[in-house]
């Protein structure tokens, strides 16, 4: 409970403003450390890093409550039409559903029914980890701004691309405690081998993300609460010795 208690404290100050969402994340996991981080685990077994976790969590929350408030809005002035917008590489259930104008009502012989989309579903629309927002929609007043995604194969493979994404940055992030790890303990030798390691899953993710003029580099993604500059610095210079070193 404390440490829900924490996490509810900083998803509040986010949602309110108080503080970024980057902010909020890394003051929620310096709060964490301080009380000795839990391990995360779904319902499935999957393990999450405190970053993921944390991060998730904010992000849906904020969502969340982003819809919830459209559609009070909606409901005090009896619209029952919502906008979804619409991005692309989205992933599959939101694609089929992005760009859409629906009926909450359920009662629409021109739009689909709301019932008919994902929402509710843990990997739907509005779901864990979703990025998309609705809007109150009112035929003839509102210009239409988002579409249905045209090209479902050339969606789901961006898609695929961006997970590919997200996999190395967790690789990173992996790597940077290892390197705070090999740092705590002393072992230069082990440190300086990390410390090469994390320069070659930096340079895998900066290769993935040139490939693709859609993809971007996310650095907020690759951060650990812990790794900071002084460690950065030893890890460019270990890496830069070992680097010379090899090529001798």
């Amino acid at each position: 409970q404390a440490f829900l208690d924490v996490l509810n404290k900083n998803a509040t100050a986010a949602v309110i403003g108080a503080e970024s969402r980057q902010q909020a994340l890394r003051r929620c996991i310096q709060e964490f450390n301080d009380k000795g981080i839990p391990a995360f685990v779904d319902k499935k077994g999957r393990e999450w890093t405190p970053e993921a976790y944390v991060n998730m969590a904010m992000r849906s929350t904020s969502n969340t409550m982003a819809a919830e408030i459209q559609m009070a809005r909606a409901d005090d002035y009896g619209i029952d039409l919502v906008e979804v917008d619409s991005h692309p590489g989205a992933r599959p259930k939101c694609a089929r559903d992005q760009g859409k104008i629906f009926d909450r009502a359920n009662k629409s012989k021109k739009y689909p029914h709301w019932s008919t989309s994902s929402y509710g579903e843990p990997d739907g629309l509005l779901g864990i980890n979703c990025g998309h927002h609705i809007w109150p929609y009112i035929e003839g007043v509102n210009i239409r701004r988002h579409f249905p995604t045209d090209d479902l194969d050339a969606n789901d493979k961006l898609y695929k691309e961006t997970q590919k994404q997200r996999a190395l940055e967790r690789d990173i992030r992996k790597q940077k405690r290892e390197c705070m790890l090999f740092d705590e303990l002393g072992n230069k030798e082990a440190f300086e081998k990390a410390a090469v390691g994390l320069k070659q899953k930096e340079k895998r993710l900066k290769s993935h993300v040139d490939s693709n003029n859609q993809l971007h580099r996310r650095r907020d993604r690759e951060q650990v609460v812990g790794f900071d500059k002084g460690i950065s610095a030893r890890a460019v210079a270990s890496s830069k010795r070992k680097g010379s070193a090899s090529g001798r």
